[in-house]
């Protein structure tokens, strides 16, 4: 298991409001448990099943999201979140520990994602 971040380094804030992105899971990822509390942080938080192991996410409310699980599931959720976030809005990823990061553009590939956490 992985901790890692997905930010926008332009500390734009606000750019999907928690209530969206839970429909969004939910309507994407039809095995999700999410859990919502707005008045704390993390105001959104929900685990998805990617085939036999669990990915565990969380949003705040300075729109920075968590995830810890597998490389190849965290990769996965971030390639679908990309797509959820206005384009113009620069999203970058890095593990917990600040060694590598990669910039979430829109033709990223989970093997770029994978190979930048790796190496």
């Amino acid at each position: 298991m992985s901790d890692f971040l997905i930010a926008n380094p332009d500390q734009e804030n606000d750019f999907i409001q928690p209530s969206e992105l839970a429909q969004k899971i939910e309507s994407y990822w039809i095995n999700a448990s999410i859990s919502s509390d707005i008045e704390n942080d993390p105001c959104l938080s929900w685990s998805i099943k990617i085939h036999d192991r669990r990915l565990d996410c969380s949003y705040f409310k300075n729109s920075h999201l968590s995830m810890d699980g597998d490389l190849g599931d965290c990769s996965k959720f971030a390639i679908w979140y990309r797509k959820q976030i206005p384009m113009e809005l620069k999203l970058v990823m890095f593990d917990m520990g600040y060694n590598a990061d990669i910039q979430l553009l829109t033709e990223t590939t989970e093997q770029e994602i994978i190979q930048t956490f790796l190496s």
